[in-house]
């Protein structure tokens, strides 16, 4: 099977996905302004909702610059197909990712 055949599918549900995971937040906050909510609630969530963004933001940009380096390292090593060699160090690069995701938050609490 070609990658083509793959890529363009996964692609194209995540942008699916991504359109209405957008739809959904702008329609529950129109939906909590337009209640008459008070200032400081709103304000609460939006907030609420900012650190989240941050923080999502910080998970992924910490599991992609695992899964980079593990890429460079297969690089580095010279493999060229799918082993489970391959497989396990872009594993435990995402992994790694994740929990240095875990430690800067611990961190900051």
């Amino acid at each position: 099977m070609e990658m083509k055949q793959i890529f363009v599918p996964v692609i194209l549900f995540l942008c699916v996905a991504y359109c209405f995971k957008v739809l959904v937040d702008a329609a529950m906050s129109y939906r909590l302004v337009r209640m008459g909510s008070s200032a400081e609630t709103v304000h609460a969530v939006f907030d609420s909702l900012a650190g989240e963004r941050r923080s999502t933001s910080l998970r992924w940009g910490l599991v992609l610059l695992a899964l980079g380096g593990s890429l460079g390292l297969v690089q580095l090593f010279g493999w060229r197909d799918f082993s489970p060699g391959t497989i396990a160090l872009l594993l435990v690069g995402t992994g790694l990712g994740h929990l240095s995701f875990f430690a800067a938050t611990r961190i900051n609490r």
